[in-house]
């Protein structure tokens, strides 16, 4: 393979489909925008390329964008009382033109139909979404979403406070969770089943964060829904809720060329930094924080994550110094243009010496390119939830997360070393899908449990020395 080929996978998914697309129906009020927010990480002040948003269909063809995720457009569109049908037949005729898209990047991937759970005896479905739903039955990505979980629960919890005040607080809170569920089959789902004769998913949602798991549940159905590739890979990168998923997508794209290719013979030759580059171009994108400065494909972070791997180098031992090596020297002497310059200082890009060559099939090579997708995979998995109260990715942020990693490393790296030792020395017969699936092992294995979340210790503004990463 020649280097100009060398484009990341992610490059080549997003020129058919750079964007999730999105219509979200609903009546004012039912919870959209919370929702929405929740989902891809977002606010309604970050909206771009609308101005003086009226409300109703009126607005269906607006492209709802935000500057802090761009990987997603939001289509949105009121609810429909009953004798509403110029407002229904308005929607039904932009989900049709919208499916009919020769471009997948036109198209609807997915349809979440909003539907607040009526919990104070209001009405669940209107005769309009009713239609609605009839209308497109088995030929469009539809999601049913109840909202506002939360405010049943209060009710429930209260009516059980005033009923059952003897209960302990692990008694309370079993019972309480089986009221709430008996109350939306009541309320939600055997209603909404005997309404609507098809198989539509549905989810009771809420935008509190213990209800997270049901805020990932949603992305999992719509993901569900994509029956294509691109559209599917477009969706998990646009959501900012589970983590797991921006996991599955990076196996998922790694599996179609890149991590399958460095574990056979397409990419011998090529130099190592130029493939750890377009590795790390393609992890960063799936993960989709919010990184504006764009701190994450910077070279002071390729460099430090290129040292967390050196230990899994033959010429490297945990704990050694570190040096500019003879390797890098001599590149710079010869090949000044290669390092990024800023008259009249010369910046040099540190990297550790196992990137410094070109890429052979060997157990060294196996070792690093192996530790390189893990360590940043569980790097980026530490970081999604330092920031995903939506704010912005900061040295500090990336420091805390290396750290957090670090401290796990070493059980990290004996898997790899104890993986790849069992293997034959030539690597002839060696399954490119048994490195992958390997990978993929190790990363589920040792990702962050939602339950627990990254713990956040103190960390400086400036980038973390790269000797004190070698301790």
């Amino acid at each position: 393979m020649d280097y100009d080929q060398l484009i990341p996978e992610t490059d080549i998914l997003r020129q058919e489909c750079p964007r999730a697309r999105i219509l979200v129906i609903g009546k004012s009020g039912a919870g959209k925008s919370a929702l929405i927010n929740r989902v891809f990480g977002i606010s309604d002040q970050a909206i771009t390329n609308i101005s003086h948003r009226s409300h109703g269909v009126h607005d269906i063809e607006k492209e709802l964008t935000w500057k802090s995720n761009k990987h997603v457009v939001i289509h949105d569109s009121e609810g429909f009382e009953h004798g509403d049908d110029g407002k229904r037949k308005t929607v039904e005729q932009f989900v049709e033109n919208r499916l009919q898209m020769v471009k997948l990047a036109e198209r609807l991937h997915a349809i979440w139909v909003c539907l607040e759970i009526p919990w104070s005896n209001s009405r669940l479905l209107d005769r309009g979404i009713e239609q609605f739903l009839e209308s497109i039955s088995g030929r469009a990505p539809v999601v049913v979403v109840f909202t506002k979980l939360d405010l049943l629960e209060e009710k429930v919890e209260s009516e059980l406070d005033d009923a059952e005040s003897s209960l302990d607080d692990d008694a309370f809170e079993r019972r309480a969770k089986e009221e709430v569920d008996s109350a939306l089959e009541e309320l939600c789902y055997i209603p909404f089943k005997r309404k609507i004769n098809h198989d539509y998913p549905f989810i009771a949602v809420s935008n509190q964060k213990r209800h997270a798991d049901r805020i990932g549940e949603l992305v999992k159905l719509t993901l569900e829904k994509c029956d294509v590739e691109s559209a599917w890979v477009a969706v998990a990168i646009s959501q900012r809720a589970e983590a797991v998923l921006n996991i599955k997508a990076s196996t998922r794209i790694g599996r179609k060329r890149y991590w399958r290719g460095l574990f056979s013979d397409v990419f011998m030759g090529l130099s190592v930094q130029k493939l750890i580059t377009v590795l790390r171009k393609d992890i960063v994108t799936v993960w989709n924080l919010n990184d504006s400065a764009e701190l994450l494909l910077s070279d002071r972070f390729l460099e430090r994550l290129t040292v967390l791997v050196e230990d899994l180098s033959s010429t490297s031992q945990p704990g050694e110094p570190y040096h500019l090596t003879y390797q890098a020297v001599n590149s710079l002497v010869k090949t000044p243009a290669a390092f990024p310059v800023a008259a009249p200082v010369l910046a040099v890009v540190f990297l550790a010496e196992w990137v410094l060559s070109s890429y052979k099939k060997t157990k060294e090579s196996l070792r690093c390119l192996m530790g390189f997708i893990i360590d940043l995979t569980l790097v980026m998995d530490a970081l999604f939830y330092l920031t995903r109260d939506r704010t912005a990715v900061s040295i500090r942020h990336i420091n805390q997360a290396i750290a957090f990693f670090k401290s796990r490393k070493a059980r990290v790296h004996d898997e790899i070393r104890t993986w790849v030792g069992q293997l034959s020395s030539a690597l002839s017969h060696l399954n490119p899908d048994n490195a992958v699936t390997k990978i993929g092992d190790i990363i589920e294995k040792h990702c962050i449990n939602p339950e627990e979340g990254c713990p956040i210790e103190a960390s400086d503004d400036e980038w973390v020395s790269l000797e004190s990463l070698r301790q």
